[in-house]
């Protein structure tokens, strides 16, 4: 080839690479700046919710990490986190060669579990002794499961008594990504990740034995445009304040809701807050134990633990 057509050619490469630098350049900063909108958005409508009813709150503004971005086994794609509160152990779940994860509260895998049958899951859920939900993505469904101490195995049973699909299956993984559950009104919620951010509220579907299931699936879109946030990776429901704990990893921020769907607190999960080093990379998964410690997986592996700081005397 001419030399010349090769300088024509290396010139129009580096013009290519120049505009592709440009836009990219431009892309980061628009998302940063909405990113710091939506940051922005949500302290104000906190502070208008405070100013009104301060009180009954899990304080998110007072956790600390005293672990973080501790590696969990060789594990590369972990999301979701829940508390067993009767074995006290913690329980995450992989969505590629799909198993669930049993982990101390200090972060070391005990054990690896294998599920068959499950596609691209997503979310596991503690309902109660023995009790699990699994969220499938894609498939849009969610699954009521049997783990307990001697599981070896769990497997997908289609004719589960607890089973439920909201939508038609689809490829474009923005499905369900997030499940808490809340026992005293024996509601389950589901967070659909994004286009748009919905949680689903769902009744009915744990009626006591010998009742008739009578399942409600409800949304607040008041609620969920109150979260500002572009995604959802997860959500923990409190007992004892009955508020939700919303996660969201591309807004790098925990939300906390509160019974009326407003947002009361908010956890940045970037470096320089809370203890943070550095920024969690991919949160997936946030749980809280029966003592107030919160729990957050960030893919592929790495688990961090916030406990409350100390009140000064």
């Amino acid at each position: 080839m001419p030399r010349i057509a090769l300088r024509r050619k290396s010139l129009r490469l580096i013009g290519l690479a120049a505009v592709v630098a440009v836009a990219a350049a431009a892309w980061w900063g628009w998302e940063s700046r909405w990113v710091s909108r939506q940051r922005f958005w949500l302290q104000q409508e906190i502070a208008k919710v405070q100013s009104a009813a301060p009180a009954g709150q899990v304080g998110l503004g007072g956790y600390v990490a005293d672990i973080q971005a501790l590696p969990v086994g060789d594990e590369r794609n972990m999301s979701s986190a829940t508390y067993d509160a009767q074995r006290r152990v913690l329980v995450s779940i992989t969505n590629r060669d799909p198993h669930l994860l049993e982990l101390s509260l200090d972060g070391a895998l005990r054990r690896r579990i294998d599920l068959s049958g499950f596609r691209d899951p997503e979310a596991v859920e503690y309902l109660g002794p023995g009790r699990y939900m699994i969220a499938e993505e894609r498939r849009r469904r969610v699954t009521e499961v049997a783990l307990d101490e001697r599981t070896e195995k769990v497997a997908l049973d289609a004719q589960a008594s607890r089973q439920l699909t909201l939508g038609p299956p689809d490829d474009d993984n923005r499905g369900f990504e997030g499940l808490a559950y809340d026992p005293a009104r024996r509601r389950l919620y589901i967070a659909k990740e994004n286009d748009p951010v919905r949680i689903f509220e769902v009744d009915g579907l744990f009626a006591p034995s010998g009742q008739a299931v009578n399942v409600s699936v409800g949304v607040d879109p008041a609620r969920d445009r109150r979260l500002f946030v572009t995604d959802i990776s997860g959500m923990v429901f409190d007992s004892r304040t009955e508020h939700l704990l919303v996660l969201s990893d591309e807004s790098k921020l925990v939300i906390e809701m509160d019974a009326a769907g407003r947002p009361v607190g908010m956890m940045d999960l970037r470096a320089g807050h809370h203890g943070l080093r550095d920024d969690i990379p991919q949160a997936e998964g946030i749980a809280l134990d029966d003592e107030g410690n919160l729990y957050i997986i960030s893919e592929p592996n790495l688990f961090y633990r916030f406990r409350k700081e100390k009140a000064s005397p």
